[in-house]
């Protein structure tokens, strides 16, 4: 399945040091994270936010993900991941609700947006995400009920 889906889609070596902020998004209804560490940060030239946690719970999860070719692209939905640490995500921006109230805005040092100062937490949650241009790195991930689909040009 993945060398099919790697003619279409940009796949990478889960070891792989280069990885693309091209395009990639993620929603979610819900993310709760543990042991978590938020800065802004520069990562290949471009101004992101970087998140370290021990562990990540994402409900209501749609990801997406620009193809190898023009006009490409693939979807992953899932009910709800789970990601155990080192979970590192870097990206352009996160957008969501801090505990179900509060809206956020978060991106790297440069952009529109207020910087993202140091903040180290024992336990976020966030509802309503949004975080786009991403690069996500973890350890494990144990992803229920998933529907992964590829668009051809």
């Amino acid at each position: 399945m993945l060398r099919c889906l790697g003619t279409v889609l940009r796949l990478r070596p889960a070891g792989s040091q280069r990885a693309s902020q091209e395009g990639a998004a993620l929603t979610a209804r819900r993310m709760e994270l543990q042991g978590v560490r938020v800065e802004g940060a520069f990562h290949q030239g471009a101004a992101v936010v970087r998140c370290r946690a021990e562990r990540v719970v994402v409900e209501g999860a749609v990801l997406r993900f620009p193809g190898r070719a023009a006009g490409a692209s693939g979807r992953v939905r899932a009910s709800r991941m789970v990601l155990e640490g080192p979970v590192e995500v870097l990206a352009r921006q996160v957008e969501g609700r801090l505990l179900d109230l509060l809206p956020v805005v978060l991106s790297g040092p440069g952009r529109g947006a207020v910087p993202v100062p140091a903040l180290a937490v024992p336990w976020m949650e966030l509802t309503e995400v949004r975080i786009s241009g991403f690069t996500l790195r973890t350890e494990a991930a144990h992803i229920s009920r998933t529907e992964v689909s590829a668009a051809l040009p």
